[in-house]
């Protein structure tokens, strides 16, 4: 383990995991560490975590940008730029192909809402869902045809 935490600590701050398929834990260590105030990590490895493939569908994708939401909200109202910049480049560099795969797939429309709300704390203006969904294709540099081909397809169903 590297963080040990203090359970009156987290009790207190009312700190608790978030219910989330995927990304609980960056919400939960931020909102511990930001209570915390003080905190010592452990430099040198301390275990070693086995990547397997996660496999992705619809509601991970969304609780994946719920998380990457609920810490953009936190970090934007506490002043935490340098994390609110994490997290965009989470979104549009580290997660990029899992939204993308899920901007594609039948439910679409339940991610680019997500997406547009995520999208909020990054630039609020994004809320305007026509604004919102241009900008929207833009960030994930999808072309004129992927939208198209993604319009053709709701219409389809």
């Amino acid at each position: 383990m590297r963080f040990l935490y203090s359970l009156d600590l987290l009790h207190k701050a009312r700190v608790r995991f978030p219910r989330l398929r995927r990304y609980q834990d960056p919400p939960f260590f931020v909102r511990a560490m930001t209570a915390a105030k003080a905190f010592f990590a452990l430099k040198d490895t301390t275990y070693v975590c086995h990547r397997h493939e996660v496999s992705w569908n619809i509601q991970k994708t969304l609780d994946l940008l719920t998380g990457i939401a609920d810490v953009a909200r936190f970090a934007k109202s506490r002043g935490h730029f340098t994390l609110l910049r994490q997290q965009m480049l989470r979104m549009f560099v580290e997660y990029k192909g899992v939204i993308l795969k899920a901007l594609f797939s039948d439910s679409r429309w339940k991610v680019v809402e997500r997406l547009i709300q995520t999208l909020s704390f990054f630039q609020p203006r994004i809320l305007d869902f026509k604004d919102g969904a241009r900008r929207l294709y833009e960030y994930f540099g999808l072309t004129s045809q992927d939208v198209a081909v993604m319009v053709q397809a709701a219409h389809a169903s």
